[in-house]
């Protein structure tokens, strides 16, 4: 028969499955035929595998375990710092409150587009309207200053924003509250500024004077009393 020389992958040898290699022997009439049981090869290629394979997985592990390890380290971090944070300033806010809450004057804090963000707790009550109630809100729409010789409008927000002075002190004014009544007021209003010219908000402070004005009204009374009593007097 002829033989042919090459290398067969799907060969057949004694019912086996076989890889064979035939080359024909130069100057002789001889061939030589090699071949390898498919199954013993393919045998020792899956236990030489398995360990490879074992080896990628455990340092797969490994890599997997310690990145897990420093992500939840730095989250931890972050949290941790977190949590400091908003406690520490959680108790800011409530000292803040607490300080601002203890003043005898109102005082009413405006974002730069004259929104409403804060409100002690006088100035709720002279105004008559919780801060929940007007946070957001502008400011114009319920802090309502008239002038008390003439009646017109004594602060707005877009008018005050434009000025160039810094503080604005206010005298004789009277506030509109809540339930329309109108009392007078003292009023000084500062700008929150980010530099000398950009205004980002504003600071109101403000006082109620009916008390003082009853009480300057009570003294003034009571040294014309005095005054007439030593002008009428006979001696």
């Amino acid at each position: 028969y002829t033989l042919n020389s090459g290398f067969v992958e799907n060969g057949i040898s004694d019912g086996k499955r076989v890889f064979s290699y035939t080359n024909i022997i130069p100057e002789t009439s001889w061939g030589l035929v090699v071949e390898v049981d498919k199954n013993e090869t393919f045998a020792s290629l899956y236990s030489r595998m398995k360990g490879s394979v074992l080896f990628v997985i455990i340092i797969c592990l490994l890599f997997f375990i310690i990145t897990y390890y420093f992500i939840h380290l730095k989250q931890r971090r972050i949290i941790n710092n977190k949590v400091y944070s908003d406690s520490t300033m959680f108790v800011y806010n409530e000292r803040f409150s607490l300080i601002m809450d203890m003043l005898a004057e109102g005082v009413i804090a405006s974002n730069e587009k004259g929104l409403i963000q804060y409100m002690n707790l006088k100035a709720e009550t002279i105004l008559g309207w919780s801060l929940s109630e007007l946070k957001g809100k502008l400011i114009d729409d319920y802090f309502r200053l008239r002038y008390e010789d003439t009646g017109f409008n004594a602060f707005s927000y877009k008018n005050w924003q434009f000025e160039e002075s810094g503080l604005t002190s206010l005298t004789n004014v009277m506030l509109i509250e809540k339930d329309d009544r109108i009392i007078p007021v003292s009023c000084s209003i500062t700008p929150i500024r980010s530099s000398k010219i950009i205004k980002n908000g504003l600071i109101v402070i403000f006082e109620n004077e009916t008390e003082k004005r009853y009480q300057e009204n009570v003294i003034h009374k009571s040294e014309m009393r005095f005054k007439n009593f030593f002008h009428d007097s006979p001696d």
